[in-house]
């Protein structure tokens, strides 16, 4: 009886986590998950079930769940998709690149003429003129 009741709050948590995805609820479900395990072979009250499930919980949180974030969540990307370089062109006395007008210093370049795009830097176009 006691097995059940603590694996099926471990599956709760474990349901609860993936909307949270911050490991807590993980590690509440991994030691309810433990608790049902033992109780199976182990004749405790639920209280003491409940405390060793609590204290386990605590213990995991400080010992387990950063590294987790750390390993699951660090991996950032960098995906910047206008700080690239590329082929832009002038229109309208401002440079169309990327699908976008950027205002730049367009003296001496005429309209239509392709010019090539170093990046973006602070929402501002770097342009080469040729």
């Amino acid at each position: 009886m006691i097995s059940a009741l603590f694996g099926s709050l471990a599956l709760v948590f474990f349901i609860i986590e993936l909307a949270f995805l911050d490991f807590s609820c993980f590690l509440i479900a991994l030691a309810l998950g433990i608790s049902a395990i033992c109780s199976l072979f182990i004749e405790l009250s639920i209280t003491i079930w409940a405390v060793i499930s609590a204290l386990l919980a605590v213990i995991f949180f400080f010992t387990i769940r950063a590294p987790l974030k750390r390993f699951f969540m660090s991996k950032k990307s960098k995906d910047d998709f206008l700080d690239e370089s590329g082929q832009g062109m002038v229109k309208d006395g401002m440079i169309y690149f990327k699908g976008t007008l950027w205002r730049a210093d367009t003296s001496g370049l005429s309209e239509g003429q392709s010019v090539k795009v170093k990046g973006i830097q602070n929402g501002k176009i770097i342009i080469e003129k040729s």
